[in-house]
């Protein structure tokens, strides 16, 4: 993996690039360090990726920088957003309606069986392989429940970490 300095800007390069804009030179298999250093080309790494905790996710830059004289590229870490963290939280129905427990789950059944057409919505409650916590009808839910999306997102977590 190798950078060219080109008007001060670092930017991705190959050897067969290197060859490619050379053609009236000879390079041998591998180009010494020293070689590639005369025609702006030096190498870099990535540097080692930083260790993360699950709320947060790392991207390599596309900038290269110089580190102790070696040419690098960083990791950029974010923090993700309410709405990534949310689009990640999915249980099973077992794990939901264990982390509900049975006050709360009969309070869901008796709201889905007050409801007018609550085919589909039973569906999902009795049966969907999992539930997730952006879908409208997990959003329905929550509301039916009086949760806040606080409330919500506590209770997918505590769904999550049940051990099924």
């Amino acid at each position: 993996m190798y950078i060219k300095i080109t008007n001060g800007t670092p930017a991705k390069y190959t050897l067969g690039q290197l060859r490619r804009d050379n053609p009236q030179v000879s390079f041998t298999k591998d180009v010494p360090d020293e070689t590639l250093a005369e025609y702006g080309v030096y190498p870099f790494r990535d540097m080692d990726r930083p260790a993360l905790d699950e709320n947060q996710r790392a991207t390599l830059s596309e900038a290269f920088t110089q580190v102790d004289g070696e040419w690098v590229r960083k990791w950029e870490v974010r923090t993700l957003t309410t709405d990534e963290l949310r689009a990640g939280m999915v249980c099973t129905r077992l794990q939901g309606r264990l982390a509900l427990g049975k006050a709360e789950v009969a309070r869901l059944d008796a709201f889905i069986d007050s409801f007018p057409n609550n085919w589909a919505l039973r569906q999902v409650v009795d049966n969907a392989v999992t539930w997730r916590r952006t879908s409208q009808d997990m959003q329905m839910l929550g509301f039916a429940l009086g949760y806040d999306d606080e409330r919500m997102d506590e209770t997918f977590i505590k769904a999550m970490a049940v051990d099924t």
